[in-house]
């Protein structure tokens, strides 16, 4: 799961859906919000004199600490996707990547069908030489979900005005002309529910948010 680069630097999985490669590849989707796992009861302060990003805090009235578990700033994540086995891959074939002896992979994400003959692995299987993404993390801090802006909505890769069911939003506009509405931040909302659950949001838990740039 995780391999040396340099003496300070490691690499780990990522898992993404295909929605979320999609805004990865397309240079969209810079950043990413993972709940905190266990929740922190109360505030967080980060500790100094720590060779990784840790913060200190409670949980269950008893003093923890959070280490990121994607890493660090430099550190580097390959992203982990649904896949298919490809034998005999050519030229002519899907998009693919190949194995030494000749077996190739398919990425799902690349498709809008189902085609036959394809049997569809979860991302969670994806072995390392399998994946065609590798990320550096460019920050990492951690927050609320709920104080995510406009702004890091977009870099989280959602589509303009569009929630995760595929329903547009229409943006109010007040007396200046100007939306008072925040789409991208309402789709985000949406899309969170979609994976975590209706209540997910409402609870606003904390996240780790993690900004990256592919190399």
């Amino acid at each position: 799961v995780m391999s040396k680069l340099s003496e300070s630097v490691v690499e780990k999985p990522l898992l993404c859906n295909a929605e979320m490669v999609r805004a990865i590849l397309d240079g969209i989707k810079t950043n990413t919000r993972r709940p905190m796992d266990p929740q922190p009861d109360g505030k967080l302060e980060v500790l100094e004199g720590c060779d990784d990003f840790m913060l200190g805090g409670t949980h269950g009235k008893k003093r923890s600490v959070w280490r990121c578990p994607f890493g660090k700033k430099g550190d580097r994540l390959w992203v982990r996707e649904c896949f298919a086995v490809v034998p005999h891959v050519t030229d002519n074939g899907p998009k693919h990547k190949l194995k030494g002896d000749g077996t190739g992979v398919t990425w799902r994400a690349d498709w809008n069908g189902n085609p036959s003959g394809f049997k569809w692995r979860p991302s969670i299987h994806m072995p390392r030489w399998a994946s065609r993404i590798n990320l550096e993390i460019t920050d990492v801090r951690v927050e609320r979900v709920q104080e995510i802006s406009e702004e890091d909505a977009i870099a989280e890769g959602t589509d303009f005005g569009v929630d995760a069911f595929g329903k547009r939003f229409v943006p109010p506009i007040d007396k200046t002309g100007l939306s008072t509405h925040k789409p991208c931040r309402e789709s985000f909302k949406a899309l969170w529910e979609s994976i975590y659950g209706k209540s997910s949001w409402r609870l606003n838990p904390w996240v780790w948010v993690v900004a990256f740039k592919r190399v």
